[in-house]
């Protein structure tokens, strides 16, 4: 029927396949069960024929059938066409084609899934045909499935099977070969009258070629002008971490990687360039596939503070790009001012479909536990406290002396971790797939916390015709965290979460099993901490839904049209529950619950249009660009009080005994236009101009658009003829670049003021009452960062060392701070635009390639970076306390002169010493007390004795990674180092104190007659409360093995292209400090280096496989 069809239509025209017809008409179905259906062979397509003496005709029939191929031939092109003898068992299509016309006067053309068959022409039928065999393999021997091999100049085209091997038929063995394979490097081979040829194709060039993301498109390396960090998926998989933040910590210089706490499920929080705002974000904008992101902070009433971007699965990262300078970010404008993260995703790829499939799991233990004193010198401890302060302790019943509760033991566990990806991935000319599957679940160190996330990610692309191209992305996520009142960094953090009462809890007390909670000798009550984690649940549900599709029309060769449409769902749930068991411990015994669902909904629409033209030695790209974007946000609170019993938990909050119910609904829109120019002159000459307008509804009106330009300059010396013949040279390239970045990250309806409502009882009723909220600042306007950058790229010995220097001067103006009002307004502060910081530094990275033979390669990489802050202005209040509060009162203060990470403290001079009683009276001390500095010499020490001290930010970070291969074998070893940092560590004085409740072991460095330490006062049993001081400010320098993976490849030999990769990997494997707490690299942006019982971090360990067949 079908060549009956075809002959009727057509008659000497080309035969056509009804079916290609109808592909022409079929329109482009985006859905992500489609990528999973549309799973295709490559041109390896498997053919089982047995015929003899068949007709062409009857013989292209079956293959046609068996193969989903179109064949396009002429009628007449089969006359006098030998019959076809042949039993093809499992063989491959083109070779059994081969086959079908050897010694014919026909030969074939592969387009997609078409094959075109025509006669030769005559003088070719007249040469011999001679077919040409062999293999090709990468340059570690393994087989190259779906290499394209064609003769150059016409003939016949294959592609290799799964063993890598070929036949082609060419007219002469002096014709050339051209292998081309994505991601290696075209190979055209002479044939030289070898009938077998083997060939090895080289990996793409990862040097001056290299093709690096910007943004809005890509770029050669060699013609960057701007300072970008480029991070491969080599240097990043199958490393234990739950979120791409965690990554990126010591892989790129100038980008600050800290880890406030070890809550399961928590993220990094990344400053590029160190930190720029006080009031607004200072988290960088993250790009995945050309979608902008920005990352959200989750803060709940009882744990700490956290970024969104944990629904990007790490597994699905085929590149992160970091954008640093203005002349890089400035296109992104307003959502550029903190740097700029591009995340590049795998996707599709022509060739056999692969499927991977990744398994692992580990444990997690406590990276450092605090060593607690025995109850026995808990008990001598409280004893001298009294002594001193003239009291006498109770004995503590000698049966409890030999209690020693240690409850870091009780609450922690060895926590457990099992992580499980499958992913399918290939495709044809036309159409290409990626789809992933994953699942993680991990356990937290301390018990009833824990993490899972579920996430599934499509994409598909499709080259619908010449100019067109359609790709969709999908990205489905779901995670839940399994909380508990842990304190620490945010939320309630004053009040006494599970990580201070583990720490404070008496060590004499045994674990009451039966009646948590409760003294099992004298019944009275007391904080269990395990109570704590068990009863009092802090759970939180994320689910995020993106969907973006990409247009791309190509106009003309140089012409091409880009639209995007980004659709974000983001639903978050968040239950906390008091329990019984919580609640019979407190005064207010009423079980309570807290329910809050909040949505969110992003939509963004991009449209550029891109122009390349070349003119003799003058290259040009010029970008225009326009973005819409608009969020709306709306959320319910439900807080309930008093429950009749714990049955239905936060299920059924109308049993409860009184409710409050709160609402709200918000919404932003950003309006962009923008440009970019590149233009190179003879490659040595490098101009990239920027200009962008940025128009937010968070800001007053008047001052809604901002316009940011940038400007950058590149010059490739090495291409000038004084030192185009240095061998030893490889690229010497100098950049300058400056550019302004606007910041308008705030929370929205700034400048408008606002009241809130409520309801009090009076007079035996009810009644609403109104009071005065916010004041907005109706003349609110852009936070504007002016950066300036100088930095060289080079490369030695044909690039086995390559270095990037960078300095940079970074201003930031307007800065969008709160500031207090007088209290006759009845405002507490409001915010507006005041002051000015800088942020000033230097970057190296140096990357050498020691060894590179067949069996042996080793690879080392490091990155180091200076930073320097300086707040410049502040308005007319000369300091402004920023940050969160240690104990009701604020360690930091901003002023003029001082870094952002300076401390406000009383400082102490050490211990008052035996012989200095008379001096110490003066201040109501005596020996064994802190000695305070009066800094202005009224003989009291209060808060005016207050001076800066210390700092926060590090001075100096250090990334030094090695990567060394052997055969099949492969291991990787990341270091990282921070120095010149200080934190405050706001734990010490709740374990200093000798109050009836646990105390470190480091408290028996304290001051005693017989120990005359000026390093720790001696045991009191009162606390200051009217300052902070600097005794507690410890050394924050720490260096860490951060990450190692060690990995063994394997090739099945069931089939050719199966392999599996062992490995095993660890985070945080050790780290190495003299700070006295869990870990020094605590807290966030303005609150980072302030340790208040911060979740304890842990050490990561991980076995997995990766089977790819």
């Amino acid at each position: 029927m079908y060549k009956k069809f075809t002959e009727l239509v057509f008659r000497n025209r080309f035969c056509v396949n009804s079916n290609l017809l109808l592909k022409m008409k079929l329109s482009f179905v985006l859905s992500i069960l489609i990528v999973f259906q549309l799973k295709a062979e490559s041109y390896a397509q498997k053919i089982n024929l047995t015929v003899k003496d068949a007709p062409l005709s009857e013989v292209i029939y079956q293959l046609r059938k068996q193969s989903g191929y179109d064949f396009l031939y002429n009628n007449s092109s089969l006359k006098d066409i030998k019959p076809i003898t042949l039993n093809a068992v499992n063989a491959d299509l083109l070779e059994v084609l081969n086959k079908c016309i050897a010694g014919q006067p026909l030969q074939y053309a592969v387009n997609n899934k078409t094959i075109f068959i025509t006669r030769k022409p005559v003088s070719a039928q007249a040469e011999q045909v001679t077919t040409i065999s062999g293999k090709v393999t990468d340059d570690k021997g393994e087989p190259l499935v779906g290499v394209s091999v064609s003769v150059k100049n016409g003939g016949s085209t294959t592609v290799t099977d799964a063993g890598g091997n070929f036949k082609v038929n060419v007219a002469d063995t002096k014709r050339i070969l051209v292998f081309s394979y994505v991601g290696f490097e075209t190979a055209a081979v002479p044939l030289n009258g070898r009938t077998t040829v083997n060939v090895v194709l080289k990996p793409e060039t990862q040097g001056l070629d290299e093709v690096v993301v910007v943004a809005y498109g890509t770029q050669k390396k060699s013609d960057i002008t701007g300072a970008v960090s480029s991070i491969k998926a080599g240097a990043i998989e199958d490393m234990p971490v739950v979120s791409i933040e965690q990554l990126l910590k010591g892989q790129a210089a100038g980008v600050q990687a800290s880890v406030s706490s070890g809550t399961p499920g928590s993220a990094s929080n990344i400053n590029i360039r160190g930190v720029s705002s006080i009031g607004a974000s200072t988290q960088p904008l993250y790009v995945v596939d050309g979608l902008p992101i920005a990352g959200q902070s989750i803060e709940t009433d009882f744990s700490e503070a956290r970024t969104g971007m944990d629904f990007i699965n790490p597994d699905d990262i085929e590149s992160i790009e970091i954008l640093k300078d203005a002349s890089a970010t400035a296109i992104y404008g307003a959502r550029g001012a903190n740097g700029v993260i591009l995340i590049t995703t795998k996707s599709g790829k022509i060739g056999s479909s692969t499927t991977t499939f990744t398994a692992s799991s580990g444990f997690t233990t406590m990276a450092n536990k605090i060593d607690m004193l025995t109850t026995r010198q808990t008990q001598e401890y409280w004893e001298l406290a009294k002594a001193r302060d003239g009291q006498v302790i109770a004995p503590l019943n000698p049966a409890r002396l030999d209690v020693n509760t240690d409850w870091q033991d009780v609450t922690s566990q060895t926590a457990l971790t099992q992580k499980y990806n499958l992913g399918f991935q290939g495709g044809q000319q036309k159409l290409q797939y990626y789809l992933s599957l994953d699942y993680l679940d991990q356990d937290g160190l301390l018990k009833y916390t824990k993490y899972n996330r579920y996430s599934i990610r499509g994409t598909l692309s499709s080259q619908v015709s010449d100019k067109l191209r359609v790709e969709n992305r999908v990205t489905i996520t779901q995670s839940k965290n399994d909380g508990a009142f842990t304190g620490g960094q945010g939320g309630t953090a004053n009040a006494t979460g599970a990580t201070q009462r583990i720490l404070q809890a008496p060590t004499y007390l045994k674990v009451n099993s039966k009646d948590p909670g409760i003294d099992p000798e004298t019944g009275e009550k007391y904080i269990d901490p395990l109570v704590i984690l068990r009863d009092l649940s802090d759970d939180i549900k994320i689910t995020n839904i993106t969907e973006q599709l990409t247009l791309k029309y190509n106009i003309t060769p140089s012409l091409t049209f880009q639209s995007m449409a980004g659709l974000t769902y983001r639903f978050f749930d968040n239950d906390q529950y008091q329990g019984a068991e919580y609640a019979a411990t407190k005064s207010d015994t009423r079980i309570t619950a807290k329910v809050r669902s909040n949505t969110t909904t992003n939509y963004i629409n991009e449209n550029t249009l891109t122009y390349k033209k070349k003119t003799g030695s003058h290259n040009f790209t010029f970008l225009l660009g326009n973005t819409l974007q608009q969020e709306v946000m709306s959320g319910t609170t439900i807080t309930a009080i008093d429950f009749p019993n714990t049955t239905t938990g936060t299920n059924a909050l109308q049993n409860a005994k009184e409710a409050t119910v709160s609402s709200f609904k918000q919404q932003w829109q950003l309006e962009s236009f923008f440009g970019r120019v590149n233009y190179d002159l003879n490659g040595k000459y490098l101009l990239t101009a920027t200009l962008r307008r940025d128009g937010s509804s968070k800001l007053a009106a008047g001052n809604k658009w901002g316009t940011f330009p940038s400007v950058a300059l590149g010059w490739r010396v090495s291409e000038e003829p004084f030192l185009k013949k240095a061998d030893w040279l490889s690229n010497f390239k100098v950049r300058a670049s400056w550019g302004q970045i606007g910041n308008s990250e705030i929370g929205v309806y700034q400048t408008l003021s606002t009241i809130s409502s409520g309801t009090n009882g009076f007079d035996n009723e009810l009644l609403p009452y109104y009071t005065l909220d916010r004041y907005g600042d109706p003349n609110l306007r852009w936070e504007i960062s002016q950066q300036t950058d100088l930095g060289v790229d080079m490369e030695f010995l044909k690039g086995k060392i390559s270095v990037t220097a960078d300095i940079y001067d970074k201003r930031t103006k307007d800065l969008l701070l709160a500031q207090p009002t007088s209290l006759s307004t009845g405002y507490g502060s409001y915010l507006t635009n005041v002051g000015s910081m800088t942020n000033q530094g230097f970057e190296l990275t140096v990357n050498y390639q020691v060894m590179q033979k067949k069996t042996f390669q080793w690879t080392s990489n490091v990155n180091f970076s200076i930073l320097r802050n300086q707040v410049t202005d502040v308005g007319d209040v000369g300091i402004i306390g920023v940050g969160q509060a240690v104990d009701g009162k604020n360690p930091r203060y901003l002023a003029v002169g001082k870094s952002i990470g300076t401390f406000y403290l009383v400082k102490t001079a050490g211990v008052w010493q035996l012989g200095e009683e008379a001096e110490a009276a003066v201040y109501g001390a005596k020996p064994g007390d802190w000695k305070f500095v009066d800094q202005n010499n009224d003989k009291v020490i209060d808060n005016d004795d207050r001076v800066f001290v210390g700092d926060a930010v590090p001075k100096y970070n250090i990334g030094f990674s090695n990567t060394f291969k052997y055969k099949k074998f492969d291991l990787t070893v990341l270091l990282t180092g921070d120095f010149g940092a200080q934190v405050l560590n706001a734990v010490k004085p709740n374990l200093w104190l000798a109050r009836e409740n646990g105390a470190a072991a480091y408290d028996l460095e304290a001051w005693s007659p017989s120990n005359p330490t000026n390093k720790l006062a001696a045991p009191s049993i009162h606390y200051n409360s009217e300052f902070l001081h600097d005794g507690y400010l410890e050394n924050a320098d720490i260096v860490r093995i951060q990450n190692v993976r060690l990995g063994y490849s394997l090739n099945l030999k069931t089939r050719k292209r199966s392999t599996i990769y062992f490995y095993f990997s660890g985070s945080n494997v050790w780290s190495f400090t003299g700070y006295d707490g869990y870990d020094p690299e605590v807290g966030n942006g303005i609150n980072r280096g302030i340790d208040r019982f911060a979740y304890p971090r842990g050490r990561i360990y991980n076995f997995g496989g990766k089977l790819s067949f």
